[in-house]
Parts: structure tokens; C-alpha cells; sequence
């Protein structure tokens, strides 16, 4: 126990690392809360399309959120290895201005995406 407790106390980011490892967890809870819940209907096709809404909006929120996380990770990973007076490899910047991409197209899907509409029988 002591141990943990002089990890926690020496390393600056374990407070961080469990944090973003709690968030990642619930996104991912997210993710399965729509994918399982809309697999059954899947195979059945049993019901409307309407009414699998909810699912995909589960199941595409948990993803986003475990990318947004991933991108947040690798953000601070750089800015801590910056700050603390690190080389980064060619290979990290490379992976991070793809990332930065990913999430910049994540960005503009959302906000230029189909607004309003929704649910509801014609």
C-alpha cells in the first residue's frame, strides 16, 4: 500500500491517468449501452428504423467520446514531454497532426452535420 501511495505522491500525472481512465471507461459503457442494445433489432428487424435512433446515438456518442479522450491524451502526453524538456520523435509529431486532423474532421462534421430533424412517424 505504501507503495501506491509514493507512486501517487511522486508521479505528477496519476491523478490524471485515473481520471481519464474513469471517462474512458464510461465511454466506453457508452458504447456498448448503444451497440448492444441495437444488435437483437440488427437480426430481427422487427421494429422501425425510428426507433433504433437511440442506439446509434449511444453507440456514435461512446465512440466520439473515446477519440475525443484518446486526442486529449496524446495533447497533454506532448505538452508534458514539451514542458519537462523531452525530444519528441519525428514519428509523435507525425501522429499527432494526423490525430489533430481526426479530431478537426470530428469538429466539422458535427456542427455542419443535418440540424434539427429527429425522430417521429410520418
Amino acid at each position: 500500500m505504501s507503495m501506491l501511495i509514493d507512486t501517487i505522491a511522486t508521479h505528477p500525472y496519476s491523478d490524471l491517468v485515473v481520471l481519464m481512465t474513469f471517462f474512458g471507461a464510461l465511454s466506453f459503457v457508452t458504447f456498448l449501452r448503444g451497440f448492444l442494445t441495437g444488435l437483437p433489432h440488427l437480426f430481427t428487424i422487427n421494429v422501425h428504423a425510428e426507433h433504433l435512433e437511440h442506439s446509434r446515438v449511444y453507440a456514435v456518442w461512446g465512440v466520439l467520446l473515446l477519440a475525443w479522450l484518446f486526442m486529449l491524451w496524446e495533447g497533454i502526453r506532448v505538452a508534458a514531454t514539451y514542458f519537462e524538456g523531452g525530444a519528441l520523435s519525428e514519428q509523435t509529431t507525425v501522429i499527432d497532426i494526423v490525430l489533430g486532423l481526426f479530431g478537426l474532421a470530428i469538429l466539422v462534421s458535427l456542427f455542419l452535420g443535418k440540424k434539427g430533424g429527429g425522430g417521429g412517424h410520418h
